[in-house]
């Protein structure tokens, strides 16, 4: 169940990774790359913070290159 801690403002891997539309497991390929910023609380948990996870959505949108009339 996707959860976001009230207390901390961090969405642990099944929010964030619902928050992008992505699967776990591509949420986790793009932390092994170091793509996405997050906070490792130990050897396997891991929380993000959602202006992380904005600044990687705008890191990844493509922007118009042409006008069409």
């Amino acid at each position: 169940m996707a959860t976001v801690s009230l207390i901390d403002g961090l969405l642990d891997m099944d929010g964030a990774a619902k928050y992008l539309g992505i699967s776990r497991r591509a949420l986790r390929d793009f932390c092994n790359r170091g793509a996405i910023t997050f906070i490792k609380l130990d050897y396997r948990n891991k929380r993000f913070r959602i202006s992380d996870l904005d600044a990687f959505l705008e890191s990844r949108t493509m922007r118009a290159k042409g006008v069409y009339s």
